[in-house]
């Protein structure tokens, strides 16, 4: 008896056409996916979030006619507690807050391979957050310029690089050092490197520290 397959819909919204066509192919090329619109324009995203109501929007951050913004705050109105997927080459401080304050669950690297960003969909599609380590680390710092970040773990913390803090979200999510390697573009023993400066400057000796402390700081990874 063939396997019951949950297909997500999704709503693709690019200022680029040729992107729009290409990635559509794409997604669609996974069985548990379903490309239902493509469209440039922020505002069609809008009335086909009502009209169609997919799983997902996936935005790359540039509409050919309103800022991002603008139409998280269009979208709030329509009160459809729809899940986000933000696909962006590079994002702004400013840009990764609105982002969370909106409750955007995924952003994924356009430098990033398929299967990371299949994976992003499938953690979305069932209200998980997924975040790629490219923006993690700055994620993180958005996260926790909002709390008083007083502890003494997230002063350790705060001791780490953006590259270090990098590597050590990659850890979390069970990357060996030539994984690591390859994801980042930089050598194993640079690699190696960062993670004896980091456990140094976390304090820790261990992977099973790095995971306590990860569930401390309630890191999204």
């Amino acid at each position: 008896m063939p396997k019951h397959i949950q297909i997500t819909s999704i709503l693709l919204i690019d200022q680029n056409n040729m992107f729009l066509d290409a990635f559509t192919l794409l997604v669609n090329s996974y069985e548990e996916f379903n490309v239902i619109k493509s469209t440039q324009s922020g505002f069609d995203g809008l009335k086909y979030n009502i009209s169609l109501n997919p799983d997902i929007i996936i935005i790359s951050g540039k509409f050919v006619d309103i800022d991002v913004i603008t139409f998280f705050e269009e979208l709030s109105i329509q009160n459809k507690k729809t899940k986000i997927i933000i696909l962006s080459e590079s994002l702004s401080d400013h840009f990764i807050r609105a982002s969370l304050d909106f409750g955007v669950l995924g952003i994924v690297s356009m430098q990033n391979s398929v299967e990371i960003l299949r994976k992003a969909i499938q953690k979305v599609s069932k209200g998980k957050k997924y975040y790629c380590e490219v923006f993690s680390p700055l994620i993180i710092d958005s996260i926790q310029s909002k709390e008083s970040a007083s502890s003494p773990s997230f002063e350790k913390y705060n001791r780490l690089s953006s590259r270090e803090k990098q590597v050590m979200i990659a850890m979390l999510r069970g990357l060996c050092i030539h994984e690591i390697s390859d994801l980042l573009g930089i050598s194993p023993k640079t690699v190696s490197a960062h993670k004896s400066n980091l456990f140094a400057k976390l304090e820790i000796k261990s992977m099973i520290n790095l995971f306590e402390l990860g569930k401390e700081l309630e890191l999204e990874y």
